[in-house]
């Protein structure tokens, strides 16, 4: 069996944290400075497929990201939801707000899944070249209406859609990324999710994706608790996926997975499979861009071609499944210091 240990680490520092100890900056001081000129200067929300950007005002608390290392790493090709991934019922309880009911699988856990690993989780300063970013998806409730209110097929559906998404990172090396679906939120009235459902409408020009994503930002990410019922020390980025189109496949913001409530994405995700190809392709765009990556030809990847038609392109070709040399080297350098 495989056993984990968790590290607590300030996005881009190398020092160790213990749960619940006040945080210091990311990096050295000249980073520092250059992390707050990036917000200052390119803190825009970029859209997955197009090269427009749009100045937004989100909060700027600084929290911990989390990556989770493996003694052994398990054997399988995917490692993304199963036991130790949760699912989470969200309803709305009117003056007790919102609660999240821990949810049993309702099937047993398929062989494509790592049930079948126990961890036993504890602090640790050990260093690793694998890194695990822990994702909780969130999924609206028009998507769970369109799946037909069926949890397990929600399930199935949301973890071949991760795994399409993971494919994409290990292909990265020093460090390697591979994500884990740390939790899964299916909301069974509107109410559940009101970042979404007050923000994101049937009409393209009535929806406010990035209200939706600073809203859902500050709820998830504002406080070291978490919300209730959903640890926060079990997840580093919130990825929105919503049966709305939101004007583009999705959005983020550039190098958010190292400022707290930034760390969150947008996703449009149809339960019906529609484009589940470029959707995934998206999804992973959007997470290169929390991890540091910009558009190719634009700002730090001007070096890079767009034309290529890699992942942080704007255009889709043979190598989409790919990263250019510009976002692997962005990234590297953002997740450099956990080697």
């Amino acid at each position: 069996m495989s056993r984990t240990l968790k590290l607590f680490f300030v996005c881009i520092s190398i020092i160790p944290l213990i749960r619940g100890q006040e945080l210091p900056k990311c990096g050295t001081k000249e980073e520092q400075m250059e992390l707050n000129e990036i917000y200052n200067e390119i803190d825009k929300v970029d859209d997955a497929y197009t090269s427009s950007s749009q100045q937004r005002s989100m909060d700027n608390q600084r929290e911990i990201f989390n990556y989770t290392t493996y003694l052994s790493e398990p054997t399988q090709d995917r490692v993304l939801l199963g036991s130790n991934s949760k699912l989470y019922i969200a309803k709305s309880n009117g003056y007790d707000g919102i609660t999240y009911e821990s949810y049993r699988y309702p099937e047993p856990i398929t062989k494509t899944s790592n049930a079948q690993y126990e961890y036993n989780s504890r602090p640790s300063n050990l260093g690793s070249d694998v890194v695990y970013p822990q994702i909780l998806a969130v999924l609206d409730y028009d998507n769970y209406e369109a799946y037909g209110k069926d949890v397990y097929k929600i399930t199935q559906s949301i973890a071949g859609f991760f795994n399409n998404i993971d494919i994409r990172f290990r292909t990265l090396k020093n460090p390697q990324v591979r994500l884990h679906l740390a939790g899964l939120v299916i909301p069974t009235d509107r109410d559940a999710v009101p970042y979404m459902t007050n923000n994101l409408k049937n009409n393209v020009k009535d929806s406010k994706p990035f209200d939706a994503m600073s809203q859902a930002g500050k709820y998830f990410l504002g406080s070291r608790y978490g919300v209730n019922g959903i640890r926060r020390d079990s997840y580093d980025i919130i990825v929105l996926l919503t049966n709305k189109d939101v004007d583009a496949y999705g959005w983020a913001t550039v190098t958010g997975a190292c400022n707290g409530a930034r760390s969150v994405a947008i996703m449009t995700h149809k339960a019906k499979g529609e484009n589940d190809y470029w959707i995934a392709a998206g999804t992973a765009h959007e997470l290169g861009h929390l991890f540091g990556a910009h558009h190719d030809g634009d700002n730090s990847a001007k070096s890079c071609d767009s034309s290529a038609g890699h992942i942080m392109s704007g255009n889709r070709g043979k190598n989409a499944f790919t990263w250019s040399e510009c976002s692997m080297r962005d990234m590297r350098k953002f997740f450099r210091y956990l080697e």
